[in-house]
């Protein structure tokens, strides 16, 4: 049963690890710095559920659990609530060349050849 238990918290912790060090990294980007702090912090207490089977501490896995579950419905709850995209657009989808009729009105309205920029 011990070897069980140290195999079953070995198999939760790479995940919660990877979990983390996934959210920390997706913080690190400012398009998806939001979800990515949420990521990592939703991972965390799975970290000390697994932390608590290593260990074979019941009441450390027991509260850690409890802390994962509070956490995945929070996140959940609150991509529903703020409604916002997961990705923004920081900027614009194309850049807008100048077509040679802008060009021309430029030109009459500025009275002098100006260039595109």
């Amino acid at each position: 049963m011990n070897l069980f238990l140290t195999i079953l918290g070995g198999l939760l912790l790479i995940p919660s690890l990877a979990g983390v060090a996934f959210g920390a990294y997706m913080s690190t980007h400012p398009r998806t710095r939001d979800s990515g702090t949420l990521f990592a912090l939703l991972w965390v207490p799975a970290l000390a559920a697994a932390g608590g089977i290593l260990l074979k501490d019941p009441v450390t896995f027991i509260v850690g659990a409890i802390c994962f579950l509070v956490a995945g419905v929070s996140v959940y709850l609150s991509g529903r609530v703020t409604g916002k995209p997961t990705a923004r657009r920081t900027t614009s989808e194309t850049p807008q060349t100048p077509t040679p009729d802008t060009t021309r009105e430029n030109q009459k309205q500025n009275g002098y050849r100006r260039t595109a920029s």
